[in-house]
C-alpha cells in the first residue's frame, strides 16, 4: 500500500478506493452549504482517479453523497459510472430496520427495500414492492406517515442524539455494500 498526501500517489493501482473524507456535515447544516467545500474536494479526487486501475470501484460516503459521486465521475470519465457509487445503503439499512422494528422479523425476510434519490430529505424510500415473508405490507398508513418520514430523518434524528455524524451507521453500509459488491447479495 502506497501512503502519501497527494490523491494521486495514493490511487496509484487502486482497485477499490473508499471517499470517506470531505467537509463533515455538523448540527443545523444542510447538506447544501456542504457543497462548496466538497466540490473541490471530489474535483481533485476524480482527476487523480486517471492513476488508479481502469476497472476501480469507488464508493463515495461523504455528503450530500449523491452529489459528491456525480461530481467525482464528471472529472474521471475513464472510470465506468456504475464503478462509482455511493451511500445510499446506508439508507437501505435504515429503512430495513425500521420494518424490522415494526414487523420482528429478520433483515433476510424482507425484500423490495429501494431508496430513490439523493441521502436527505428529499428521498423517497419506495412503499410499493416490500415484502415480509413474501407477503406485503398491508399498512399503508404505517408505511406513508411513519416509514418514509423516519427514514428521511433518521439522518438527523441520530446527529441530534449523538450530538454528531452517524458515523458507525455509515461504517455499516460500506461493509454491507462492499460485501454485496463483491460477493452478490
Amino acid at each position: 500500500m502506497r501512503y502519501g498526501h497527494r490523491p494521486e500517489e495514493m490511487f496509484e493501482g487502486a482497485d477499490l478506493i473508499v471517499f470517506l473524507g470531505g467537509f463533515p456535515r455538523k448540527p443545523g447544516m444542510e447538506r447544501k452549504d456542504l457543497l462548496q467545500t466538497n466540490k473541490k474536494i471530489f474535483t481533485e479526487q476524480g482527476i487523480a482517479l486517471g492513476r488508479a486501475k481502469p476497472d476501480v470501484k469507488c464508493r463515495v460516503i461523504a455528503n450530500p453523497a449523491n452529489t459528491n459521486a456525480f461530481i467525482l465521475s464528471h472529472f474521471a470519465p475513464q472510470v465506468a459510472r456504475q464503478n462509482i457509487t455511493c451511500l445510499s445503503r446506508l439508507d437501505h439499512n435504515r429503512a430495513v430496520g425500521q420494518i424490522v422494528t415494526k414487523t420482528g422479523c429478520e433483515p433476510s425476510d424482507i425484500e423490495g427495500v429501494f431508496i430513490l434519490g439523493n441521502h436527505s430529505l428529499t428521498q423517497y424510500p419506495y412503499t410499493n414492492r416490500i415484502t415480509v415473508r413474501s407477503e406485503p405490507i398491508e399498512d399503508r398508513e404505517w408505511l406513508e406517515k411513519t416509514y418514509v418520514p423516519r427514514v428521511q430523518k433518521r439522518g438527523g434524528e441520530i446527529l441530534q442524539i449523538r450530538g454528531g455524524s452517524s458515523v458507525f451507521s455509515a461504517a455499516k453500509g460500506v461493509v454491507d455494500h462492499l460485501r454485496d459488491w463483491y460477493s452478490g447479495s
